[in-house]
């Protein structure tokens, strides 16, 4: 009876131990597993700010492209106003002017 019960605690320990390196296998197989989804979770951030800062500088340079243009039209409108408004503007000056003149005989 006593060799059975050695036999049976025996058997028991090699379930244990070979529980413990299932336990150790499975454990370390997790780690690697979530080292690696980490990993893959790190590389699909840095997609997301790279495409996220790629979109940022295309719509800064939209803007800014939209800006100048709009800069230059308004540029465009105000040289022909004043190219429209010089000859009265210079027809003004000659009239003060020789009125000034005028005053300044009397």
């Amino acid at each position: 009876m006593l060799a059975l019960l050695d036999e049976v605690g025996a058997e028991r320990e090699r379930i244990i131990l070979q529980a413990r390196r299932d336990a150790g296998q499975l454990m370390s197989a997790a780690r690697a597993e979530a080292a690696a989804i980490t990993a893959d979770a790190r590389q699909r951030a840095q997609a997301a700010r790279d495409e996220a800062a790629r979109r940022v500088l295309a719509r800064a340079k939209d803007e800014a492209a939209s800006t100048v243009a709009s800069a230059v039209r308004e540029a465009a409108r105000t040289r022909e106003l004043a190219r429209q408004r010089m000859p009265s503007l210079v027809d003004l000056a000659i009239s003060l002017i020789w009125q000034l003149r005028a005053g300044g005989d009397q």
